[in-house]
């Protein structure tokens, strides 16, 4: 794969070069500034944020659940919201599902190639029995894993998906919707910073913002 047809999660910023030798709190200012460029990017989308959060709560209202789908940190960013949704906002712990590719053991250890199964994506929303109340958030920082875009495809069969999406690149395959806030591209490479750090936050961010609505709260 080139460097212009990589995905911006796997590209090298040539200005970050020889971060590794700078002093730490020089690199800890850079890292601080490219950490203020990602709540600049979640506001561009917030007219795509709102779309998909009135639609996941008209659904929740006819008894739906609001369905999580990623691979790696994506998927565990899924995994953490729907477990923090029961005792922060009393919820019913199965109003919000997160599924990570490669199952439980994939929150803590990484399961290499499991991004990559569209088969698991498939058995996953299978078990689930999604019906049309139900909205399946797809999560990917590059807008291509496969894990994410195959339960978007298989929760389309049962009903609405839609897929948010945080980071460069362009979404790959047809979604309900689509969230794309492009967070600065951060250095990659030896001792580089990757730019998975700008995206697992741009993710965690927009992920608030798909929160659970109730009467006189919401969860976001």
């Amino acid at each position: 794969m080139t460097q212009d047809a990589a995905p911006a999660t796997e590209t090298v910023r040539a200005d970050w070069a020889g971060i590794d030798r700078l002093p730490t709190l020089d690199l800890l200012h850079l890292m601080n500034a490219e950490d203020r460029t990602v709540p600049a990017a979640v506001a561009g989308q917030l007219a795509a944020i709102a779309a998909v959060v009135d639609a996941a709560a008209a659904r929740m209202a006819r008894g739906g659940r609001l369905v999580y789908a990623g691979a790696g940190t994506a998927g565990r960013l899924g995994v953490l919201d729907a477990a923090e949704c029961p005792p922060t906002f009393g919820t019913d712990p199965g109003l919000v599902v997160g599924l990570i590719a490669g199952g439980r053991t994939a929150v803590t250890e990484a399961v290499e190639g499991a991004e990559d199964r569209t088969d698991l994506a498939e058995a996953d929303v299978a078990a689930l029995g999604l019906t049309p109340a139900d909205t399946l958030v797809g999560v990917s920082a590059s807008g291509r894993t496969p894990y994410p875009l195959a339960a978007v495809r298989a929760a389309r069969a049962a009903g609405a998906a839609l897929l948010a999406r945080a980071g460069g690149g362009t979404v790959r395959g047809a979604v309900g919707g689509a969230v794309a806030a492009v967070a600065g591209r951060t250095g990659r490479g030896g001792h580089g910073v990757s730019v998975r750090r700008s995206s697992a936050r741009g993710r965690g961010l927009v992920g608030r913002r798909l929160g659970v609505r109730r009467p006189g709260r919401t969860a976001a």
